[in-house]
Order: structure tokens, then sequence, then C-alpha cells
């Protein structure tokens, strides 16, 4: 026979009779957890849609955020259309270690108003890159879609975290092969320009 604890009776009193997971054997409180299906995005319609994972790790953010864009569109399938919305769930990891060229770190800034008379306020992407690497990929690929209704819910579909956990390891992934940057070959200086020699005739 099967003992519960107080704990499951009590909660078994108060759900009608039905019994919780908690089972108690011998005495001793087990917990057995039930298999939990995989995290829901919410409100969104996952049916028929892929789970793509891309490695932020050392990729430009500005390159790496049009091709997640162009991913979250549906523009990469041959049944893409511009009013709907078919896009595929992209997770993107390591978003800490995204890489901004030149001076963009401490250069570019982002603003926003409080809507008060003088309250404007501007940060860095360097500040935003250290307290919240998610808003940085998220402003980068929302600024990259188009501004419609159906922005928000691509929005939806785009899962960023900091380090290389996420809670859709239950999902089959299709893992992302970021692009290559370009590589600027080295150019090459003009030759200098040899003057004639000086025949002694002159031009007139």
């Amino acid at each position: 026979s099967v003992d519960t604890c107080d704990s499951c009776a009590r909660s078994a009193a108060s759900m009608g009779g039905r019994m919780c997971v908690c089972v108690c054997v011998g005495g001793a409180a087990s917990t057995r957890r039930e298999s939990m299906p995989p995290p829901s995005v919410r409100h969104v319609m996952t049916k028929g849609l892929n789970f793509r994972l891309v490695d932020a790790k050392g990729q430009v953010l500005g390159r790496l955020a049009s091709q997640l864009s162009t991913i979250l569109q549906g523009k990469d399938k041959p049944t893409y259309s511009p009013h709907t919305d078919e896009g595929d769930v992209v997770v993107c990891i390591n978003a800490k270690h995204v890489v901004l060229t030149r001076d963009k770190l401490d250069g570019k800034e982002y603003l926003r108003h409080t809507g008060f008379p003088g309250g404007q306020k501007s940060r860095t992407a360097r500040q935003i890159l250290e307290s919240s690497p998610e808003e940085l990929m998220k402003k980068a690929v929302g600024r990259m879609l188009p501004k419609n209704k159906l922005r928000l819910g691509r929005l939806r579909k785009l899962r960023v975290y900091p380090d290389d956990q996420h809670p859709f390891a239950a999902q089959h992934l299709v893992e992302i092969e970021p692009e290559k940057p370009r590589t600027l070959k080295h150019r090459r200086s003009a030759a200098p320009m040899k003057a004639k020699p000086d025949d002694g005739k002159g031009i007139f």
C-alpha cells in the first residue's frame, strides 16, 4: 500500500480527492516529477515551425541580426509571403559574447524619452551589453524587421540568452551556421607616376 504524507493529503483534499504528483513510499517523501512538455513560446503558434539554434559568440552584431531577421520573416522558405508569419523560432545563445566593430561599443548610443520635459536618456552599446545583452540583440533584430502588425509576433519568436544555457534542450534544434564575415583585401597603393624624360623639345 502507498501511504501519503500530510501535505499530500491536504493537497488531495483541496483538489477534490485527486492525488498530487508527490508520492510517499515507506514514510520517506520522494518527489516523482512527470515528464514536462517542452517550453512553449507565449502567444505564438509553433505548429509546423522549426526551432533553430544560433551561437552568437564572436559574431558581429549587425550581420548576425540581419540573418536572424530573414529567418524570423520566413524569407528563407519557398513558401514565403509578405502578409503571413511563417518564420521559424530562433534560439540565440552566448549573446554577451557578441562583437561590435570599430568604435560602436562606446560611440553608438540608444535614446529613449521618459515623456517629461528634458527626459531624454541615452545609453551606449557597452552599457546595454553589460547590463542586459538580450536587450541589445533584440534591439538590433527588431529594427531590421518591417514596421507592420507582424513585427511583434516575429519578435516573440526570438529567444535570446546571455550564455549557452537555454530551456529548449528537449526540442529538435537545427543549428544555424552564421555567415562568414567578409575579408577586406589589402589595397595596393597606386604606382607612382614616372616623369617622362626631357628630350629638349618644348611643348610649342
